[in-house]
């Protein structure tokens, strides 16, 4: 059965941290179990808040972090706060024409780096902020499959694996960087994290049996653009709502949900938001869709009625 995991990337769009421990507190309470993080995620803020929050729970969670990505960073990247004003400061500035005053609020460019160092660096920070021994899996943050292929990078991997460092390592990629390649992959590489974002399907290339586990990140990346054509297009809500027995406009989360509930890999979907709300109300349709039942057919009948009204509106 398909999982439902939790993403750090928004923890540090809160303002305190005890606003962000809120965030994994109320999605702890709500049944979910894995938390997906990053280097990357709040210069480095994200895991350290997220080592906190779980203390006491380790034995009862399963995590992700990611190398291979990281932000440069500024005066700004340990105090919470700061980094929000500075990026409402920087929208702002940026809105105004301003951009090489907006440059320098904020740290710039994401470096994209998977020297052995660096990568050594990484996993021994990423260990340490989040207060355990060990991650249940360690992926290469959008590495492409040659970056991947590298022997000394492999071999470190392995190293981490043996002395029980991570659990199991892959890499996290968007479908279309890694689509034809994933086959090329090193054996050891078992974990795919991959863009899944309704009404698209993850392409059928990235279905390996190498890989043991999946997660799916972006699921409701389309979700305002599918509610608002439901409301405008009344048509098309009676036919997809017929289809699949319940009233979509109403519901629209319901049929994003639904999609990964089907997904044939069994996998892990995440979703983020630093919303308390949202996350109860994700979870209470996330058991709700469980005892919905439509079939495949039906389902994706329903998915390319909407995928082309989509694509229709983006002309």
């Amino acid at each position: 059965m398909n999982q439902i995991g939790f993403g750090c990337s928004k923890l540090t769009s809160n303002f305190t941290r005890k606003q962000a421990l809120k965030n994994l507190e109320t999605a702890f309470d709500a049944g979910i179990t894995h938390f997906d993080v990053a280097r990357l995620y709040g210069q480095g803020l994200a895991e350290s808040i997220l080592g906190e929050f779980m203390r006491a729970k380790r034995d009862q969670v399963t995590i992700t972090t990611k190398t291979g990505l990281t932000a440069n960073r500024g005066l700004l990247s340990k105090n919470l706060f700061l980094q929000n004003v500075a990026k409402i400061a920087y929208r702002q500035v940026k809105k105004l024409g301003g951009q090489s005053l907006a440059t320098t609020l904020t740290p710039s460019a994401i470096v994209n780096d998977f020297a052995i160092d660096k990568v050594k660096t990484s996993v021994e920070t990423s260990l340490r902020e989040l207060n355990t021994d060990y991650v249940d899996y360690l992926l290469l943050h959008e590495a492409t499959v040659e970056q991947a292929n590298n022997a000394n990078l492999v071999a470190l991997l392995e190293d981490y694996k043996k002395n029980g460092s991570i659990k199991q390592y892959g890499i996290a990629s968007y479908s279309d960087k890694i689509r034809n390649q994933l086959h090329l992959l090193p054996k050891g590489f078992t974990v795919l994290q991959t863009n899944s974002s309704f009404p698209t399907t993850v392409p059928h290339s990235l279905q390996n049996e190498a890989i043991d586990n999946y997660f799916y990140f972006s699921p409701l990346l389309n979700i305002k653009q599918v509610g608002v054509l439901f409301k405008t297009d009344k048509e098309l809500a009676k036919s997809v709502s017929s289809l699949l027995g319940f009233d979509v406009a109403e519901n629209a989360l319901d049929i994003v949900l639904m999609q990964q509930n089907m997904n044939a890999n069994d996998g892990t979907f995440l979703f983020t938001t630093a919303d308390n709300s949202k996350i109860k109300q994700t979870m209470a349709r996330w058991r709700h869709i469980q005892t919905i039942s439509v079939t495949p057919v039906n389902f994706e009948e329903a998915k390319m009625l909407i995928n082309h009204k989509l694509q229709l509106s983006c002309r």
